[in-house]
């Protein structure tokens, strides 16, 4: 077994029982012996039969590994099943990258809805994973909000891996698919002109439509506000509900890189 399957269960036996924990140890070791795709899918898939589902919570010693966790990326809320998945599949890096890669890819064609969600979950966890780019991103393609937001929410495999072009496709089917847009990882540091006039354009298609404009979206658009638009904006908040313009004006007071624009639209708003 490599040394990051070893201190992966190392880390969650905490969240296995002893029965669990062993059979596990067990199917990890014996991928090292010789590699055989047929064997490693039907443990895959036992994964759900031998390891009881449950929310990964409990004693203060455990809350407190799940803070740090979460605090490198691991999303909140994981359950056993996850857990095991993520140590077998770091098992398999053993077998070495071209093996590893080739499985990989294979698997991917024949998961279930559950073990899906689980896979893109863990995607930044496990070895080779940025050689997975355009497997990565079908999921843009999914239908599956479940599935989509496990790719696009608390995950920092997109901000890491993906390019812009493909980012900003993720960050609009977010918009689409109405997901929280704070739960995006690299929100900010990856937001771009052309992110800018594609939300742009759907705020105005929103706004033709008499349909509210989403309220996260601002934090995107006021960085690089043009001045053209201005007018667009303005008209918008005048005809919107209070509580709504509070949050769109405390997004704009928030934007230091237009501030000059900024504090125009603001002052237009306030009149």
């Amino acid at each position: 077994m490599n040394d990051k399957a070893e201190q992966l269960i190392q880390t969650w036996q905490f969240f296995l029982n002893r029965t669990e924990s062993q059979w596990l140890s067990n199917i990890c070791s014996n991928i090292d012996n010789k590699f055989e795709y047929g064997k490693f899918i039907l443990n895959f898939n036992f994964i759900n039969r031998k390891i009881k589902k449950r929310i990964v919570e409990g004693s203060q010693e455990k809350k407190a590994l799940l803070e740090i966790c979460k605090k490198e990326g691991w999303l909140p809320l994981m359950d056993t099943h996850f857990v095991a998945r993520l140590i077998y599949l770091n098992a398999m890096k053993s077998s070495g990258k071209e093996i590893f890669l080739k499985n990989i890819k294979r698997m991917l064609l024949t998961l279930e809805h559950g073990e899906a969600v689980h896979f893109y979950r863990m995607l930044p966890h496990l070895p080779y994973s940025e050689e997975l780019t355009i497997e990565a991103e079908e999921i843009l393609r999914t239908n599956s909000a479940d599935i989509f937001a496990a790719f696009s929410q608390y995950n920092p495999w997109p901000k890491r891996h993906l390019c812009q072009s493909a980012w900003n496709r993720m960050v609009l089917k977010a918009v689409f698919m109405e997901l929280e847009l704070d739960k995006v990882v690299g929100l900010h540091e990856k937001n771009n002109i052309d992110l800018y006039d594609s939300l742009i354009q759907y705020s105005k298609e929103r706004k033709a439509a008499s349909r509210k404009i989403p309220i996260d979206i601002w934090q995107l658009i006021f960085p690089f506000l043009k001045e053209e638009h201005c007018d667009f904006l303005v008209e918008y908040f005048k005809n919107r509900p209070q509580a709504e313009q509070v949050l769109i004006v405390n997004a704009l007071k928030k934007c230091n890189e237009t501030k000059g624009l900024s504090e125009m639209v603001l002052s237009r708003f306030l009149l």
